[in-house]
């Protein structure tokens, strides 16, 4: 679905044709913040750091990385102007610099939040809120996109089992049926247990009441 809605926009179109290789860096951004999000829960769960700890040295390694790139960018590559960006550089930019890095500060911990107490998943329920600023921009196909963005909001929902639908044995697996399932299974063979223990000592108590008898 956010595939039809890039296709619907025209901003797959052009970036292939324009663009294919911010399209392709675009693709790697994604794979390599699941591979964040997964790494964070796996830290933050087994090796105890906590939610600020670990968002203070992914910040402090980035901006080693971001360092490091600007260098390389500023005497090699060329990619950037920054002579011309820091001669136009006012009060408005410093703010929108600011703005910027707190909306990321809070965006990153609420991630990271996300992740810790819940799943690495759950974090996609946020991503589809925010795509809400990327994508509506009130013209025509406004309505159209909100419907897409809708489902997919309803369908996260489903996969992270915040919605339950008993349809079609979509929720069969869930962790609550799962759960039950096992809580029946373990009463059962609890059951079964004890009903073998009984079978058992009335078997001894006929086997000495034979043995008596034969006495």
């Amino acid at each position: 679905m956010g595939l039809i809605i890039d296709l619907i926009l025209g901003n797959l179109q052009s970036e292939i044709i324009e663009d294919p290789i911010n399209l392709v860096m675009k693709f790697l951004k994604d794979i390599l913040t699941s591979l964040y999000l997964v790494l964070a829960k796996y830290v933050m769960e087994k090796k105890y750091i906590s939610v600020y700890g670990f968002s203070f040295y992914m910040g402090f390694f980035s901006l080693i990385i971001l360092l490091i790139v600007v260098i390389f960018d500023y005497y090699f590559f060329k990619w950037t102007d920054y002579n011309n960006y820091f001669s136009n550089f006012d009060y408005k930019e410093l703010l929108i610099v600011l703005g910027v890095i707190f909306t990321q500060l809070v965006i990153n911990l609420t991630t990271l939040f996300t992740t810790k107490y819940n799943s690495s998943c759950h974090v996609f329920i946020i991503l589809v809120f925010g795509q809400l600023a990327y994508y509506i921009d009130f013209k025509d196909n406004a309505p159209l996109v909100i419907a897409f963005l809708i489902i997919i909001l309803f369908l996260s929902l489903i996969f992270n089992e915040i919605i339950e639908v008993n349809l079609c044995g979509l929720s069969y697996n869930t962790k609550k049926n799962i759960s039950k399932r096992a809580e029946n299974e373990m009463l059962f063979n609890n059951d079964t247990f004890d009903e073998n223990i009984e079978d058992n000592e009335n078997l001894k108590e006929l086997n000495i009441k034979e043995g008596v008898g034969e006495e």
